[in-house]
Formats: C-alpha cells, sequence, structure tokens
C-alpha cells in the first residue's frame, strides 16, 4: 500500500461513499479516516512489518454553524420555561430536577459562550463572582477549565458572562436541593434514577436532553437554508455572533473570553453581512460628518 493507493481509495470515498450511496463525505470525515490508517501504519512500522509509511492526503473543511436569530432565540428561552414548568408531579422528582439543570446549562453557554461538554462541566459554583464595571452594573464572573498543560496541571479561564445571567445563577441558588457551593454548578441530583454513586458526580453531557428538547421546540434546524442542524454549541455561536454585532468589544477580547483566536471568529463568523452590522457603521459615519 503506497500513497497513490490511499487516494485511490480516498477518490472512491468521495464518490461512492462509505456504504456506496453515493453520499459525499466532509473533509473532516475523510481526515478522521486517515488518521486511522495512519495509526495502523505507525503500528506495522513498530513492529518492523514495514520501513515506511504512505503519506496522507489531508482536506481542508469548512462549513458555517447553525446559529439562532434574535426572536429564534427569544423563543428557545420561553421554551425552556415551559419545558421545566410542564413537568407532572407524577414524572418524578429527578425529571424536574434534570430540566432545571438543562435550562441553566443552556443559558450559562448562550450569555457567556462557555463550550458545550468539559468546559461547563468544571464550572464551580466556588468560582463565580459578581463585580461591576466602571459604570456600576454588576457582571457575573466564571472560571473555566479550558484544557490541560504539558505539565498535566488544569489550565483555567476567567470568563466574563452577560449581566442577563445573574437572575438565572441568583435563582438557582435559592432552588436549596440543587445547590451546593462547594460542588461542581452541574451534578447529579439526589433524586437521580441512576446508581447512587452518581449523585453529586458532574453531568458530562446535556446531549440527550438538547436533542429531546430542541425537537419539541420546534427549533431543530434553521428557517433558512441549508437548514442546518442545531447543537448544543449553536447557543455558543449565538453568544459570538451577538458579542461581534451589538458590542464594542475588541476581538482581541471576545476571543480570549471565549478561549479562542481572532483567525477562528473570523473564519466561523465570516458570514455575518455588512448589512448587520449596518447600525455600527452608520453611526461612524454620522460621528464623521457632524
Amino acid at each position: 500500500i503506497n500513497t497513490k493507493a490511499i487516494e485511490a481509495y480516498q477518490d472512491q470515498r468521495k464518490t461512492v461513499g462509505a456504504v456506496g450511496e453515493g453520499k459525499t463525505p466532509k473533509g473532516s470525515t475523510l481526515n478522521r479516516d486517515a488518521s486511522i490508517i495512519k495509526a495502523i501504519f505507525r503500528y506495522a512500522m513498530r513492529e518492523e512489518y514495514i520501513k515506511e509509511a504512505p503519506q496522507m492526503p489531508k482536506h481542508h473543511h469548512f462549513a458555517q454553524r447553525a446559529s439562532f436569530t434574535r426572536g429564534e432565540m427569544k423563543k428557545l428561552q420561553k421554551k425552556l420555561d415551559e419545558w421545566v414548568d410542564m413537568v407532572s408531579p407524577l414524572d418524578g422528582g429527578h425529571v424536574k430536577d434534570y430540566r432545571e439543570l438543562f435550562r441553566l446549562y443552556v443559558l450559562i453557554i448562550t450569555y457567556t459562550g462557555i463550550r458545550p461538554g468539559k468546559e461547563m462541566c468544571s464550572l464551580q459554583w466556588s468560582d463565580i463572582s459578581y463585580p461591576k464595571t466602571k459604570a456600576g452594573e454588576a457582571f457575573p464572573r466564571l472560571i473555566a477549565i479550558t484544557s490541560k498543560s504539558k505539565k498535566m496541571e488544569s489550565k483555567k479561564r476567567p470568563v466574563v458572562g452577560m449581566p442577563q445571567l445573574i437572575p438565572h445563577l441568583k435563582r438557582f441558588e435559592e432552588l436549596g436541593h440543587l445547590y451546593d457551593k462547594s460542588k461542581p454548578i452541574f451534578i447529579h441530583p439526589k433524586t437521580t434514577q441512576l446508581n447512587k454513586a452518581y449523585i453529586g458526580k458532574p453531568i458530562q453531557t446535556f446531549k440527550k436532553q438538547w436533542t429531546s428538547f430542541i425537537e419539541w421546540a420546534e427549533l431543530k434546524h434553521e428557517a433558512k437554508e441549508p437548514h442546518r442542524e442545531r447543537q448544543l454549541y449553536s447557543c455558543r455561536h449565538y453568544y459570538f455572533e451577538q458579542r461581534l454585532l451589538r458590542a464594542d468589544v475588541p476581538m482581541l477580547a471576545l476571543a480570549k473570553n471565549g478561549g479562542t483566536s481572532i483567525q477562528v471568529l473570523e473564519k466561523w463568523y465570516a458570514e455575518l453581512q455588512s448589512d448587520q452590522y449596518a447600525d455600527g457603521l452608520a453611526g461612524i459615519i454620522e460621528r464623521e460628518n457632524s
């Protein structure tokens, strides 16, 4: 097997797909396939079955990510409230508790841009503070563990959230049974139907809850073509889009707050059109002409 054979295999994948249905795989799928093949060749070299491995062609891929309009986000938040309130006493306490946790999970992502998954899982109640801006307005400050350093030490990232998040955090503290300042924000409640060993342990993911909720809320796909499917990450994308469109924040500051880079922001949010910046652009022109 040589590089030419690998290229022929990937060409075949593009034309007939993995199961002969003719569906063209994404560049990310081809790169994932290539990483598996590379691992096999590395093993073969280590065992001295072969002397060298063939080169693996890389496939560049890019696709804009699904988000929400402001109107759709308002609808989503209204539906979140309904999702929690519609729970019947016959459903059991665990259903209400997990939905309360899920609502707060979605709202924190929406108002901070923190990544779903490990970053959200790392949030601690004890790390939340409420400093004030120079104008005297309070805002939430959280700390997310964003990655592991080379020394295998936790790397923490301070995150400035939007003021709209404060009442949701305060309300949760008042719930009492779901709040423990010494623990992570998102832990399995005492009402869980899982093994008792899970009580108080961090909830690793809310993917299943998101799938059920977003379908029920009838917001699973974007209204405009190509009708991209929304994931939990769509709330993070909404945060960045709104910050870019409506806040006078330097790109570098926004990137650092979100644990990303200016290059990534420019790449993923390039579809924001100039007419979406109309208010800001017009404001600059007015000041120059005054």
